[in-house]
């Protein structure tokens, strides 16, 4: 394996095998002496041994948590550093679960958890019944044919916003002191 590469300004070097996933976009790689752009960003990753251990420089990711302004004068963006990092919600979740709320909305009015009381426990064996049958290797519900963890989703989301609104009874066993 060859020395170690001098990176270009604002890129950092590590081997093939260590870059982060997904792999940055503007990521290089060491080619005959010098940088070059390399095909691989976004979702690919590397396969080839040859690959894994080669050098390559990305741009420094100095907060993975948080988008970055590139050019630094965006108020918005600074305010919005202080909120939720809703972009880190994956699509594919929220789309499942959405699906799994409409479920419920059909069956009991959508938001019905805010109008009346509703029971932890009721929630909590809903859960463990969609859990148990995952376990059991069964990816979606029968009746609704959406996907068990999406609808342990829903009903944390339910158990959540009742507590919020005041409407949670809060059933739970509690242990001895």
């Amino acid at each position: 394996m060859n020395d170690k590469p001098t990176p270009p300004d604002g890129y950092e070097v590590m081997l093939g095998k260590d870059l982060p996933s997904p792999i940055p976009d503007q990521t290089m790689f060491w080619c005959v002496g010098e940088w070059k752009v390399s095909d691989y960003c976004g979702d690919e990753r590397l396969t080839s041994e040859g690959d894994r251990e080669s050098w390559y420089a990305h741009p420094i990711l100095e907060d993975s948590t948080s988008q970055k302004d590139p050019i630094g004068t965006d108020p918005k963006g600074e305010i919005g550093k202080t909120k939720a990092p809703m972009w880190l919600l994956p699509s594919t979740a929220l789309i499942e679960t959405a699906w799994a709320m409409g479920d419920g909305a059909s069956k009991y009015r959508p938001y019905n958890w805010r109008e009346t009381k509703v029971c932890a426990s009721t929630y909590i064996s809903a859960m463990m019944r969609h859990w148990v049958a995952y376990l059991d290797g069964e990816d979606r519900a029968e009746d609704s044919k959406c996907h068990h963890l999406a609808h342990i989703v829903a009903n944390c989301n339910i158990l959540m916003d009742a507590a919020k609104c005041g409407t949670l009874v809060d059933d739970r066993p509690k242990m001895p002191k």
